[in-house]
């Protein structure tokens, strides 16, 4: 029943946005998935480790760069997400099944404005947020896991979410560990980030703290994973392109905090890998899809989180 209507919504949001003149290209990187999947999936072919981070190319090669067939695969990978997504979701309190406030948010969580566009188009993001979810749920989990590292190498940063509550002191200490050694070319490398404008959108205002270096480095790790999940960005940068995302947030957050047993200790490992997001790009809209996959299955996550053993 969730993927049938699922499917059907997110096929009239595509034939919706199309009328209402959002072309399939209204991401750059659509264009650049057509028009390289063919050289990029050949030199793969020549040289397999380059799958890693690129494996979208094939997927795009496979289906000859047919914009339909693609999106329509999109359309099935967000139907089954949504399966998935609601079957965790259904682990809450049964007194809350009965409550019209409770479906409305948990529809608003499944259908997030902005991940329902972006399976209207031919963008890889549909697939991770798939893969995502299948490995939060234990299902496929290294497979999953294997595909996503294929479809976008920066997954790598999601990981912490799959690892048992048991372990997390000893990933944390570890990783701790890892950034004290490494430090100083941390901040050489932050510091050639700082200095990379990537704000490509015009209705994109929200700061990026450039001008301050090494402490906008630092305000863009603790600022921007703050305003992500609250959905505050949308008071720095108020456009109609943002209201979808602000929707999203807010929709999951509502849920998070009333149908979850939420501890705010449960939101630190999100909350870290958003905020190691925050110093790898200095673009909002791009540090958002990056950290959307997050968003999305922040919900599940705690329930997860918090499942009797």
């Amino acid at each position: 029943m969730v993927f049938t209507v699922s499917f059907i919504v997110v096929c009239l949001v595509w034939l919706l946005e199309r009328a209402l003149g959002i072309p399939w290209d209204f991401h750059p990187d659509a264009q650049t998935y057509q028009a390289m999947s063919e050289a990029v999936s050949l030199n793969i072919l020549i040289d397999p480790i380059k799958v890693l981070n690129n494996g979208h190319y094939i997927l795009v090669s496979l289906f000859q760069s047919n914009v339909e067939l693609l999106t329509f695969f999109n359309c099935l990978m967000f139907a089954k997400t949504n399966s998935l997504l609601y079957e965790s979701m259904r682990f809450n309190d049964d007194k809350t099944k009965d409550n019209l406030l409770y479906y409305f948010i948990v529809v608003g969580c499944l259908f997030n404005p902005y991940r329902l566009h972006l399976a209207t188009t031919i963008l890889k993001d549909t697939v991770i947020i798939f893969c995502l979810v299948c490995a939060l749920s234990s299902r496929f989990k290294l497979s999953s896991i294997a595909v996503m590292l294929i479809y976008r190498m920066a997954s790598i940063i999601y990981l912490p979410l799959l690892i048992p509550k048991r372990f997390s002191k000893i990933f944390f200490i570890i990783s701790a560990s890892i950034i004290l050694v490494f430090s100083e070319s941390l901040i050489t490398h932050m510091n050639d980030i700082n200095e990379t404008d990537m704000q490509f959108r015009e209705f994109d205002k929200v700061p990026s703290f450039q001008e301050f270096g090494a402490v906008g480095s630092a305000l863009r790790f603790i600022v921007w994973p703050i305003i992500s999940i609250t959905g505050m960005f949308f008071l720095l940068s108020p456009s109609i392109q943002y209201l979808p995302l602000t929707l999203g947030c807010v929709f999951t957050m509502i849920y998070s905090l009333k149908y979850t047993k939420l501890n705010f200790r449960d939101l630190f490992i999100p909350f870290v890998l958003m905020a190691i997001f925050g110093l790898l790009v200095t673009g909002f809209t791009t540090y958002f899809r990056y950290i959307f996959p997050i968003i999305v299955i922040m919900p599940i996550f705690i329930i997860m989180k918090n499942k009797p053993k």
